[in-house]
């Protein structure tokens, strides 16, 4: 039986941080170990790709009190996005967004609850015996009345 996957220390192992004895452990696991070694690969990788990238970043200047003292006096620039005009006009915007929104689906909602939406199909429902399963056939009134193919029609494909 093999020895289970070192999945706690493997990047540890990839990146070079483990004590000797530790190490030689892992690297005859991940030796006989594919997926292990393909772990390993990917790690190194990756370890290689973010530290090529910090090399190419210029390193920026240490923050120190003195400085964050210095910052902390200058005065405050005022974005357009602060300003009263903005937040009112956002807010505006939003409420005509949710305005048209909750009336277009008020627009598509029935005229009456009361009357069914397919009297077909209530009608068909009435004279269907009790042993035969109206679904496929609710289905395709269904997509008659809104001239729609259903994408979940039951027992049947794709059209």
């Amino acid at each position: 039986m093999r020895d289970p996957c070192p999945v706690d220390c493997l990047e540890s192992w990839a990146k070079g941080e483990l004590p000797a004895a530790a190490a030689a452990q892992v690297s005859a696991h991940v030796a006989g170990c594919p997926a292990c070694a393909h772990e390993a690969a990917w790690m190194r990788l990756e370890h290689a790709t973010f530290a090529e990238r910090a090399r190419r970043i210029a390193p920026r200047p240490a923050l120190t009190f003195a400085r964050l003292e210095a910052r902390l006096r200058l005065p405050v620039r005022s974005s357009p996005r602060s300003s009263r005009g903005f937040r009112a006009a956002m807010g505006a915007s939003a409420a005509i967004a949710t305005l048209s929104v909750f009336l277009s689906v008020l627009a598509s909602a029935p005229a009456s609850l009361d009357e069914p939406m397919l009297p077909a199909l209530a009608a068909e429902r009435s004279t269907v015996a009790a042993c035969v399963d109206p679904t496929r056939d609710a289905v395709v009134l269904l997509e008659a009345h809104l001239g729609a193919c259903l994408m979940a029609t039951p027992g049947a494909g794709l059209r």
